[in-house]
């Protein structure tokens, strides 16, 4: 006989109500790890589906910090709690490096602020993590979707590339690295085949990273802690589904930390060079610039 929590069976309603009534009698749900572990992918994989939401309809003016966004008196996505639409035009690609690209990153930090664990953290905790994290957040969940869509390039929710023809024909930037920050990272994601399970785990492994500056001994305790729970979880799954393969399927998912790292330097780069030459091409938001680490 199957029992469901918080129900009677045909057998048990024959007893007094009183007892029927005693959630003591029903036996609790012993689930098994590969549900434990379907469990978390799922509900990291409804979280970043409300971020890419959130990304697609994001319209706003108002200039964030990362500690006015991870400290609000609302957790959530912005975009998702404004019910009568739009504030402001679409985002426009065109000089500007780019409002796309600044409202990936803000959409990033509500998405990183909504990960279960980081109630345990302290504030100061979670500024630093997510300010190392949300740009790079931004740049592997940007590179998934464009994968997912079989495109070589970075591509906006619309679309269109990450980065306009007027940024890429500038003389002082390199072609190399316009392309490198393009192609880079979606042809790693492309390379492998990655899956979206396999997608969100190697996000929350290459975010909970506890070699960071600043952050307290219970914040490096508890990020250490994830970082192994979620490191076990995407071996578990490579062993589920590419059995003796599975650590050497691991190991390569690993391997797009470093061409992620990559990518980040080439967009700082890139970034400061339009800063100097461009300034009017530039993106001044602080959350942007945060995002940095400037």
């Amino acid at each position: 006989m199957k029992y469901t929590p918080g129900e009677c069976s045909e057998d048990a309603s024959k007893l007094p109500v009183a007892k029927c009534n005693d959630q003591s009698l029903i036996p609790p749900v012993v689930l098994s790890p590969v549900d434990v572990l379907t469990n978390m992918i799922q509900g990291l994989l409804y979280l970043d589906s409300h971020r890419l939401k959130s990304f697609v309809l994001m319209r706003s003016d108002q200039d964030p910090t990362i500690d006015e966004l991870i400290n609000g008196t609302c957790r959530g996505f912005s975009a998702l709690r404004i019910s009568d639409g739009p504030s402001s035009r679409p985002p426009c690609n065109g000089l500007i490096l780019s409002q796309w690209a600044f409202f990936g990153v803000w959409t990033s930090v509500e998405f990183l602020n909504c990960i279960d664990f980081m109630h345990l953290l302290s504030s100061e905790d979670k500024e630093i993590m997510i300010k190392s994290f949300a740009m790079n957040s931004y740049l592997l969940s940007s590179a998934f979707f464009s994968a997912s869509y079989n495109s070589d390039l970075l591509l906006n929710p619309d679309g269109t590339e990450l980065y306009s023809c007027g940024i890429k024909n500038m003389p002082e930037l390199s072609e190399n690295m316009v392309e490198r920050v393009q192609k880079l990272l979606v042809a790693k994601l492309k390379n492998i085949r990655i899956t979206q399970e396999e997608y969100i785990l190697m996000t929350m492994i290459l975010f909970c990273t506890p070699k960071l500056t600043g952050i307290s001994r219970s914040g490096l305790e508890i990020v250490s802690e994830q970082q192994r729970k979620y490191s076990k979880a995407l071996m578990d799954y490579c062993r589920f589904t590419r059995h003796d393969m599975g650590p050497l399927r691991f190991q390569e998912l690993i391997s797009i930390g470093t061409v992620l790292a990559k990518c980040f330097d080439d967009v700082l780069g890139l970034v400061e060079i339009l800063q100097v030459f461009h300034a009017e091409a530039h993106n001044s938001k602080q959350l942007f610039k945060e995002s940095l680490h400037k």
